[in-house]
């Protein structure tokens, strides 16, 4: 059956319901079971029935149109981003609304081009700054949003959130049990003193150094640009200052390509000499490194999911629930680069081991 022959009439003798509850399914404007709304949703897909997103808005005076901000501007697209975008498209979807990724760095002047137009009802915010200027753009011009990432004051705002000391405290944990107490941190912290920059890896460094020393651990920090040649660099810097060093926890993809490469370029072998775990990426990342990195894989699919659902809450109950802020945990996936410490290999590079 054409799409341009299907009506909501069609629909609604497939489905077994009134016209009504099929105008209430695709216009949201008023509940139906779950039930009832998965009996019209097949319905209309069998029909090959598309909704007219124009039309729905007309009747409804709302647009069901959501925007997902993701700055490419500041940071590079990374593999886990691709997570965010399918699972929160989908999100969308079932729940009847439509999702468009914009790639806008955030200033006022974009954010209010942005929403200024009325097409869009919300925004998920990703790429979350510990201060973010965007936040309060979105608050004081009366914008429903809601955060994959969060701000240091996150009250009153419906996030959902890497929970980075649970998995800091579960990567430490796992080298604790492998015997390892000399371990690094790699990240992009390059300046420690800007508290108010972008948030991941300033949680990752507290969390580490906090539960580091909650495990009698000697730890260590340095950041580095955000990239494969950096990377490479830090290798060197950490033969050269960090010999005692037996295990590097790396919080950046790229940053973890080129360390295993500068490392084996100066002789050292992973996990024989030094062990290495990627934290906050994905296992396919993890698995195009050699050897597989052990990852703490991002939970990039529900995080889409839940920021997703967060910001429909918003729209659909006019505030923020109480029950908007939530975390999840990275997972952990083995590889093959982690193992016991031999002490003092890293200390004497070229050396034959």
């Amino acid at each position: 059956m054409a799409n341009n022959a299907v009506t909501m009439r069609d629909v609604a003798r497939l489905a077994g319901v009134s016209v009504a509850t099929v105008s209430f399914v695709i216009n949201g404007s008023k509940p139906v079971s779950e039930e009832t709304r998965q009996r019209v949703e097949a319905a209309m897909a069998q029909a090959g029935y598309r909704r007219n997103v124009i039309a729905r808005a007309l009747a409804s005076r709302r647009t069901r149109v959501i925007g997902l901000l993701y700055p490419t501007g500041e940071r590079a697209v990374q593999g886990s981003a691709f997570q965010f975008f399918t699972s929160a498209a989908a999100q969308a979807q079932a729940q009847g609304y439509t999702l468009v990724v914009s790639p806008t760095v955030g200033s006022d002047a974009e954010l209010g081009e942005l929403t200024g137009a009325g097409l869009i009802e919300g925004l998920v915010v990703m790429e979350v700054w510990a201060q973010d200027p965007r936040v309060d753009f979105l608050r004081s011009n009366g914008v429903p949003f809601a955060l994959v990432g969060r701000t240091d004051d996150v009250s009153g705002l419906a996030y959902v959130d890497i929970d980075f000391d649970a998995t800091v405290a579960d990567a430490l944990a796992r080298l604790s049990a492998l015997g390892h107490r000399d371990v690094l941190l790699l990240d992009t912290v390059t300046d420690p003193d800007d508290h108010g920059g972008y948030a991941p890896p300033l949680r990752v460094r507290a969390a580490f150094e906090r539960t580091g020393q909650e495990l009698g651990m000697r730890t260590a920090a340095f950041g580095a640009a955000r990239t494969a040649d950096a990377g490479f660099a830090a290798a060197g810097r950490l033969v050269a200052q960090h010999g005692a060093v037996t295990a590097v926890l790396v919080h950046d993809e790229l940053l973890a390509a080129g360390f295993v490469a500068g490392l084996r370029a100066l002789g050292a072998h992973v996990p024989e000499d030094v062990s290495v775990g990627l934290i906050d990426s994905t296992v396919e990342i993890a698995s195009m490194i050699d050897p597989r990195l052990d990852v703490w894989a991002v939970p990039g699919e529900e995080l889409g999911r839940q920021g997703v659902s967060a910001l429909i809450d918003v729209l659909e109950r006019g505030s923020v629930a109480p029950s908007a802020q939530n975390l999840v945990a990275c997972r952990h996936v083995a590889g093959a680069s982690l193992a016991a410490p031999r002490a003092g290999m890293l200390s004497r590079p070229g050396e034959s081991h």
